[in-house]
């Protein structure tokens, strides 16, 4: 299926008969695309676990196992995003792009750490899924090394990744050269996007 084979109500009505079989709640719960999935769904982390996996087997997508912030912060470092505990201008800055779904007044400079897990709502893991769908209907282009438009997917089972990354989306391989190409990362536009504000994480 391609990504705009689901419509986000279509998304939202699969994500919530997840979790009411994850919580054991009843199938007409109130649960909403605003339910925070902590302070009002009560979920831990084995419950965020088992919800990626359900999702992935229902759309055929990676989802993330961390939060935002958790990649950030594996991806370039603690001090750029959290400092003394508290989300730094830059990490406040990457949760608005990351998280539009979400009270915007709530994500500033000074948050707590711990005040952040529990922005995450129910929408969040509908806009999640947009993004798997995005990525895994993904096609290149054209090569970045020779310009070719000639590519091949590629087995991701027969390819060797040295630091044991497989990346999440689709892999093709350059049929003029061999280059093997990529799709976007999960985060990957985000991160371009506060290059372009003139915000460096690297």
């Amino acid at each position: 299926m391609t990504v705009n084979t689901y419509s986000d109500k279509e998304i939202f009505a699969r994500v919530k008969e997840i979790i009411e079989d994850i919580l054991a709640m009843e199938s007409d719960s109130e649960i909403s695309p605003s339910s925070s999935m902590i302070d009002d769904l009560g979920m831990e982390s084995i419950d965020f676990l088992d919800l990626a996996i359900r999702l992935e087997e229902t759309f055929n997508v990676s989802v993330p196992r961390r939060d935002p912030l958790q990649r950030a912060i594996a991806a370039f470092g603690r001090e750029k995003f959290i400092q003394e505990g508290k989300l730094t201008q830059t990490g406040a800055r990457l949760l608005k792009l990351v998280l539009p779904e979400i009270d915007q007044s709530r994500i500033y400079e000074g948050v707590l750490e711990s005040d952040i897990p529990p922005l995450i709502t129910a929408q969040t893991y509908v806009n999640v899924i947009k993004r798997g769908l995005e990525i895994a209907d993904w096609r290149p282009e054209e090569c970045e090394k020779c310009g070719s438009k000639d590519f091949t997917p590629a087995d991701k089972d027969k390819l060797e990744f040295p630091d044991g990354n497989v990346p999440p989306g689709p892999i093709f391989l350059c049929n003029s050269c061999g280059n093997m190409i990529t799709a976007p990362s999960f985060d990957g536009e985000f991160y371009k996007q506060l290059s372009e504000e003139g915000i460096t994480l690297e």
